[in-house]
């Protein structure tokens, strides 16, 4: 889930961007203008938009409390075979989702269109 705080904005439109450099064409991410269109602009083509690199970027990937070293207040790190399991789990999930481009998510497009009720172009 994309949180407000990991919404920033870049010039005029809001640029979907975790790492908070506030820039669509670093990163590629949809800027959602504004006005009566309202439309999302890609600035790369979807294929060229990585789905694993896209997620790593929006989302919060320390599953357990051990993975944040700062904050981590679990008394049984230090003895817990956990960690290492759910690390290997969350890296093998982000490595399918690295073989996958925005492209291979639209690519029903007139499925997505009307299952969405949008107008047809």
């Amino acid at each position: 889930m994309v949180t407000s705080s990991r919404i920033s904005p870049c010039s005029e439109a809001l640029t979907l961007c975790g790492c908070g450099c506030g820039c669509a064409d670093q990163h590629a991410w949809p800027q959602l203008s504004g006005g009566r269109s309202g439309r999302l602009k890609l600035a790369k083509s979807p294929k060229e938009i990585n789905i694993g690199q896209v997620l790593r970027a929006i989302e919060d990937w320390n599953v357990v409390e051990c993975f944040q070293a700062s904050s981590n207040q679990c008394r049984i790190t230090r003895g817990c075979g956990l960690q290492l399991i759910l690390r290997e789990a969350v890296d093998v999930f982000l490595a399918v989702l690295d073989r996958y481009s925005l492209e291979d998510v639209i690519r029903r497009k007139s499925a997505l269109v009307q299952v969405l009720g949008l107008p047809r172009a």
